[in-house]
């Protein structure tokens, strides 16, 4: 971990659901969902991000019911807009969350961290009381465009002649890890590929907004009471580790571990975890990532000769082609030790 960033006054958890089909539905262990399941039976309200009817962008939701949280469950990996409906009225998020805080409704507030920051912004310019607010970041990598995700619906839409109607890019084919993305067609046909393979999946590894590459919420300065990400660095023979998922919970203040303690634990396997060792294999919680040599290029191409020609382009053809075409890139890529692929990603960047 960074000699420079202090997470001594920091605590970790760690944990997943037993039930394995709401396990096996969520992006890592499913502690997002287990604290807002407790924080609606509670009388609260939690606002997260969904995707659009088409897929082809991401939105907020207020969600006032545990069925409906499914609509929250699992990434997106694009820029969300900052808009949600309530009685079919788009409205901005801030404006909403602002008055479910005024009418005396407890609000659970799950978004990256600029997005928590912006919440904050506003109910200050507003002098609206925050007290009943709780917001949960995730450890961000950088969202991508949300161009991405509606090239690549439209793209493959048009390769199967159908509307999309189911779509996830963390879909647990073989388990937790590798994620795969997963299309359910009208006309009855299904399509998965793994994520970082796809094209959508390389322009997440590869463009993003420029101020992500100086992100100021991270480390000291997230402003969420408590931040949640995959528990990347436990391996099958470390005690706590699951197959399908486990979450990495890291508690930034007393209300984050107010929603910590409200997790059933009846439902939900929870457990202390060595925080330093979470942040040893979660980078992003204190450090920006880099920009990739290749991004310009990319946004150049995306914009004006597509997503596909973009990936194409920036991969190198000989790259391509082993990954479409022969399947060896990623037989190498499974078999290379994580320190091996830790130590490459530091000579890059």
């Amino acid at each position: 971990m960074d000699s420079k960033f202090n997470s001594s006054k920091l605590t970790a958890y760690s944990g997943f659901f037993h039930d394995k089909e709401k396990l096996v539905q969520s992006a890592s262990g499913g502690g997002a969902t287990a604290i807002s399941e407790e924080f609606i039976k509670n009388g609260g309200v939690v606002f997260g991000v969904t995707y659009s009817q088409d897929f082809k962008s991401a939105q907020f939701a207020c969600v006032d019911t545990p069925e409906d949280l499914v609509k929250l469950k699992g990434s997106k990996y694009i820029e969300s807009k900052k808009v949600v409906v309530i009685n079919d009225s788009t409205i901005p998020v801030y404006k909403a969350i602002g008055e479910k805080l005024q009418s005396g409704i407890k609000v659970l507030l799950i978004g990256l961290g600029c997005d928590v920051a912006g919440v904050h912004a506003y109910l200050d310019s507003q002098k609206i009381d925050r007290s009943k607010l709780y917001a949960i970041d995730l450890i961000c990598h950088g969202p991508t465009s949300s161009e991405v995700a509606k090239q690549y619906i439209e793209n493959l839409e048009k390769k199967f002649k159908s509307k999309i109607i189911s779509f996830s890019v963390r879909y647990k084919k073989k388990g937790w890890t590798p994620p795969y993305i997963f299309a359910l067609f009208e006309n009855g046909k299904s399509y998965d590929i793994p994520f970082y393979e796809s094209d959508y999946g390389y322009a997440f590894s590869i463009y993003t907004r420029r101020a992500c590459y100086n992100c100021k919420f991270r480390g000291d300065n997230h402003q969420a009471n408590l931040t949640i990400g995959d528990y990347w660095g436990l391996t099958d023979k470390m005690e706590g580790y699951n197959p399908d998922g486990v979450s990495i919970f890291i508690v930034n203040d007393t209300k984050g571990q107010e929603l910590i303690d409200s997790i059933d634990k009846d439902t939900f396997s929870l457990a202390p975890a060595d925080v330093d060792f979470a942040l040893a294999h979660n980078t992003n919680y204190y450090a920006c990532r880099k920009p990739h040599p290749n991004r310009d290029q990319f946004e150049k191409d995306l914009k004006t000769k597509g997503l596909h020609f973009a990936t194409k382009n920036s991969y190198g053809r000989v790259k391509y082609f082993l990954i479409r075409q022969t399947g060896l890139y990623t037989t190498i890529r499974s078999l290379t030790p994580m320190p091996v692929k830790r130590l490459i990603r530091k000579l890059r960047a």
